[in-house]
């Protein structure tokens, strides 16, 4: 068996129907609880640390909080 890396890009376009607008999509209870938590944290003018091992998503985390934060015009720190 052979893995073939797709850039996101272009996965975008092959799947018309996959959400882009905030890089985050499923449906599992948990992703779900974790995008409330992440949007709540996002309503409020504080640091969030994000910590986890490496290769688990805590830039993407990150990014979306941004991205709903009124900072979000700001730079990412």
């Amino acid at each position: 068996m052979t893995c073939t890396a797709i850039p996101t890009s272009r996965l975008l376009n092959l799947i018309p129907d996959l959400p882009s607008d905030d890089g985050m999509f499923g449906n599992s209870r948990v992703l779900g609880r974790i995008l409330q938590k992440l949007e709540m944290a996002a309503g409020f003018k504080i640091a969030v640390w994000l910590r986890g091992q490496g290769g688990t998503g805590k830039e993407a985390f990150g990014n979306l909080i941004h991205s709903q934060s009124s900072c979000r015009n700001g730079r990412l720190v």
